[in-house]
C-alpha cells in the first residue's frame, strides 16, 4: 500500500507484482513536476518540487517511478504535452499498430484497449472496419 505524504504518495511495492523487493536504480532528488510552466525563472525557483526515483521491481524488473503525484496536480492547467502533436510519436504509433495487428492477427471485432491513453493518437491508427476501441 503506497504511503501517503502530502499531495504524492510513495510507492511501496511494484505496481505490476506487489512485490516489496524495489531497487532504486537512479535517484533525480528533488523535482519540480515536467509541466508545471512558469512565467519566470524566480516562479520557477520557487515551484513546489517532489523527491523522484526510478526504482526497479526485483522480482518482475518492472521500471517504475518512487512516487505518485496526485493527478489534479500532475495535470493541472499548465499540463501542455499531447501524443498527436510529435511527428515521430505519431509515426511510432502508426508502425505499432501495424506491427500489432500482424503480430496478434486481430481480426473484425477485435478489442483494442489502449490503457493510459493522453489524446488517443495510438488508437487512431488501429481503425479498421468493426475493430472495437476502449481506452482507460
Amino acid at each position: 500500500m503506497p504511503l501517503k505524504l502530502n499531495n504524492y504518495k510513495k510507492i511501496n511495492s511494484c505496481r505490476i507484482c506487489s512485490s516489496k523487493k524495489i531497487k532504486t536504480i537512479y535517484n533525480f532528488g528533488l523535482m519540480p513536476i515536467g509541466n508545471d510552466l512558469q512565467k519566470n525563472i524566480l516562479k520557477s525557483l520557487k515551484c513546489k518540487k517532489y523527491p523522484l526515483k526510478l526504482n526497479n521491481c526485483l522480482k518482475c524488473n518492472h521500471f517504475q517511478l518512487s512516487i505518485s503525484i496526485n493527478p489534479k496536480l500532475l495535470y493541472a492547467k499548465n499540463y501542455t504535452y499531447l501524443t498527436g502533436v510529435t511527428k515521430t510519436f505519431k509515426e511510432h504509433f502508426e508502425n505499432y499498430s501495424k506491427w500489432i495487428i500482424k503480430k496478434c492477427k486481430l481480426k473484425n471485432n477485435s478489442l483494442i484497449l489502449d490503457i493510459g491513453s493522453n489524446d488517443g493518437t495510438c488508437l487512431s491508427f488501429f481503425k479498421k472496419p468493426n475493430l472495437i476501441f476502449s481506452t482507460c
